[in-house]
């Protein structure tokens, strides 16, 4: 069971956070991201695999942002921008 999906039986929510999932495409990143963005995030989500990213996109569609590793310049600004946010 993922933090998330612990926050979510515990009747919290995620409302009005943004996170970001790096490997996403993947068992414990793909149910992370599904069980956040179910929780009220937006999620972001970062993979090598696009095949497997648009699988848990297609879960995540309304609460989520797909970034592949061939976009370089899309990660770097997601990066600078998250560092100047915080």
């Amino acid at each position: 069971m993922t933090p998330a999906s612990m926050a979510v039986e515990a009747g919290k929510t995620l409302d009005g956070r943004v996170i970001l999932i790096v490997g996403a495409g993947g068992g414990l990143g793909s149910a992370a991201a599904v069980a956040c963005a179910r929780s009220g995030a937006t999620v972001i989500l970062l993979g090598r695999k696009p095949r497997r990213l648009d699988r848990v996109y297609a879960q995540v569609q309304d609460a989520g942002h797909m970034l592949h590793h061939d976009q370089p310049a899309a990660v770097a600004q997601l990066i600078e921008d998250f560092c100047s946010a915080t």
